[in-house]
């Protein structure tokens, strides 16, 4: 026995180094750009069939071009659901599973699409001059919701595009900031704030249902949509922060808020001055799911999962027994 496991090791030995020796050359960046990035991986409905991403990048043209492709989860030849020169992203299903809506710059902004899975070419759902990102379906079917940044102070979207124009053959490119932030690592604020914007599935007017000059959703460095339609799709919950200490770049006071799909009154479901966010509904509709911190300004804070109660707008603590964050 002590002979078979001495010659299995010898063996492995002597294949790892045959393994070493054939690495002539160690990764670099041409190799590493030549790799296709599969992303976003999305089951549908039925639990039959999984869409994803998949992003080529272009060295020469200094850019990447992602397409979306469906692939049985059972596995099997992969099928290619469009094929933009420009970016085809974030897909997501409708609730019976005969639709997708995407986002795509094929028309020279990014805008959400549709395209049904039956048969036939994709079509522009949304057409805002501020383009369209992160689109979210209603459990009905019945709407999506989706994010732009748009002028808050400016009534329609062609307002916008006048504004966007004007900025654009503007000699002067130089600005005056007189609040945090002014920039975001890599991006410099332009005035303008994101919105959640409300939109029949079938077509018609977008309806901004966070109108304000403050960011909804605000920034979010783990990449969970802040905003989540209630299963009955007649209210939508939503992140943003309303402290007049974060222009003064003092705070990341973010709490959770409701409004009706239509827009209209919108109501705070926190109040806490640490971090709350991420709503999720429950399938009942009885609870709104949230995450929160519990100390003020400090973004290193554990997280804690809250449940509120709709209807006796009071919320409980279902982690506080656990040392460690949850999500």
């Amino acid at each position: 026995m002590r002979n078979r496991v001495f010659a299995l090791i010898s063996l492995f030995a002597v294949l790892g180094f045959g393994l070493s020796t054939a690495q002539t050359r160690p990764l670099g960046f041409d190799d590493f750009i030549k790799i296709k990035r599969v992303t976003d991986p999305q089951p549908s409905p039925d639990g039959r069939w999984i869409v994803y991403v998949v992003t080529v990048m272009d060295k020469d043209a200094n850019r990447g071009d992602s397409d979306i492709w469906l692939v049985s989860v059972q596995g099997g030849e992969p099928r290619r659901l469009t094929a933009s020169p420009s970016a085809d992203n974030s897909p997501r299903w409708s609730p019976d599973g005969k639709r997708l809506a995407f986002v795509s710059g094929r028309g020279g902004s990014p805008q959400v699409w549709m395209l049904n899975l039956d048969g036939g070419e994709a079509t522009p759902l949304t057409k805002l001059s501020t383009g369209a990102s992160g689109p979210v379906w209603s459990p009905d079917g019945k709407r999506l919701a989706f994010v732009s940044s748009v002028y808050p102070d400016l009534v329609d979207d062609e307002a916008n595009r006048k504004k966007m124009e004007a900025a654009d053959k503007s000699k002067v490119k130089g600005r005056t900031f007189d609040t945090l932030f002014f920039r975001y690592f890599n991006v410099w604020r332009d005035g303008t704030r994101s919105h959640v914007f409300v939109i029949p599935a079938d077509g018609g007017k977008a309806v901004d249902v966070t109108p304000g000059d403050y960011d909804a959703p605000p920034m979010d460095l783990g990449g969970n949509p802040d905003y989540a339609f209630s299963p009955d799709g007649r209210e939508i919950a939503f992140v943003r922060n309303v402290d007049p200490a974060l222009k003064k770049g003092l705070g990341t006071n973010n709490d959770v808020f409701v409004t009706p799909v239509e827009g209209g009154p919108i109501t705070a479901v926190t109040t806490s001055k640490a971090n709350d966010n991420s709503p999720r509904y429950s399938p009942d509709g009885k609870f709104l799911a949230y995450k929160a911190m519990a100390r003020p300004g400090y973004e290193s804070d554990k997280y804690d999962i809250m449940l509120y109660d709709r209807a006796a707008r009071k919320a409980g603590n279902l982690t506080a027994g656990l040392d460690i964050s949850a999500d």
